[in-house]
């Protein structure tokens, strides 16, 4: 789990996202295609300008790492 509040500032992921797997695009491509699981939101206290990734449900089958299984 990268974060407890179930929140990640798109910044970070910006960073990671090659690390992670993700496209280029992900904000468009990935984040819309699974509406009950993610959506970005405001920063909130991080300011008007940040985004943040939300994960909107948690599942505790995809909590395990594919080293685990």
């Amino acid at each position: 789990m990268i974060a407890k509040v179930n929140k990640i500032p798109i910044f970070l992921l910006e960073r990671l996202k090659w690390e992670l797997g993700l496209p280029q695009d992900y904000e468009m491509s990935v984040v819309p295609e699974f509406p009950d699981y993610f959506r970005v939101i405001d920063g909130g206290r991080l300011g008007e300008n940040w985004k943040m990734l939300e994960l909107v449900c948690w599942s505790d089958e995809f909590s395990v790492s594919e080293m685990e299984h």
